[in-house]
Parts: structure tokens; sequence; C-alpha cells
């Protein structure tokens, strides 16, 4: 992922409109992106390790929790499935470039939430009743659309900024990249569908 990855991203390949057309263009792209692979490979490389460490820390922390019951179990289930999304098998290859920073603070913010719930259980359960409809809302359209052969692009950015919403509400000290609150995410929300 990460080597077909750098190659798109050094030789403008990532949109099938930035092809190029003639023999030139192509001599030219080749030169220029020859020089680019290597920082594209090893920035996208840098990037992978980073975001690999933090699932890591992440999915530790989130194994005590997959025999419990109750209000651990819900909590375990949220996680896990943020974590899916975050985190597909995929997600060198599939995840914007712009949002690599962004899934580290939203890892971030699920290591905190995890620290969190240990301590008060019944707290993180109120907490995550503001964001779970949202969240399953979002699964749901999710799937829908793509069974239907939409494009996922405007609905992403729903979940995107579900991620910043978690941020805001399980670990606000990380700060969001843009202000959000539920309204804001409903109105966004009614815009795209």
């Amino acid at each position: 992922q990460i080597v077909l990855r750098a190659l798109d991203e050094a030789f403008a390949l990532t949109a099938p409109d930035q092809f190029p057309r003639s023999k030139a263009e192509f001599a030219g792209r080749l030169a220029e992106g020859r020089g680019h692979l290597p920082a594209e490979l090893a920035e996208l490389g840098q990037i992978a390790v980073e975001l690999g460490d933090a699932v890591g820390t992440v999915r530790s922390a989130l194994k005590p929790l997959s025999g419990k019951g109750g209000i651990l179990r819900a909590a375990y289930e949220d996680i896990q499935s943020q974590l899916e999304h975050l985190a597909p098998a995929d997600l060198m290859s599939v995840t914007p470039r712009g949002r690599f920073d962004h899934l580290a603070r939203y890892l971030r913010a699920l290591q905190i939430r995890l620290q969190r719930l240990g301590n008060d259980p019944a707290k993180d359960q109120q907490k995550a009743a503001q964001v779970t409809p949202f969240w399953q809302r979002f699964s749901t359209e999710r799937a829908a659309w793509r069974a239907r052969g939409r494009p996922l692009a405007q609905l992403d950015e729903v979940g995107w900024l579900i991620e910043e919403l978690r941020v805001q509400t399980f670990a606000p000290e990380l700060k969001t990249a843009v202000p959000i609150s539920s309204q804001r995410l409903q109105d966004f929300w009614a815009n795209v569908t």
C-alpha cells in the first residue's frame, strides 16, 4: 500500500484526469516523479509506523474489555467500530493525505477515552450517548450509499465531523480541528442528505 501510494503521489497519478496525455507530458512527469519518490516513500513509511503504533496502543488498551458486559461491553463495541473505521486494512491507500495528522489525534483521543473509561464507566456512557446516534446513522447510511454505488466522499465528511465530535466529547484537551457541536453536525448532515 505504501509503495503504491508513494508512486501515485510522486508521479501525480491520484486522479484519472491527472494522467499524462502525451509522450512529452509522460517524460516530464517521469523525470519529476523520480526525484519525489524517495521522499514520498520515507514520509508515508513514517506515517504508517506512527499510526500503526497508535492503533496497537489502542488495541492493547481495548483488549481487557473484550469479555466484559454491561456498560463496558457497549463502550468496547463502540470503540471497536470506531477503530475499524479509522484503521481499515487498506488505510494507507484510501485515507486522504490531509487526514493522517487528524487520524493520529483521533487515535490519541481513543487512548484518553480508554484511560478514563476505567475510572468512570457511567460518565463514558453519558458522553457516548451524545455521539452514538450520529455514528449509527452514519454507519447505516454509508452502507446504503455503498450498496447503491453512490460516491462516499461527501458522506465521509460527516464521518470526519463525527470524529471531531468524539474528540470534543471524550478528549477536549486535544482540541478539534473545526468548531463542532451536535447541532452543527445535524445541520451539516441535513445538507449532505
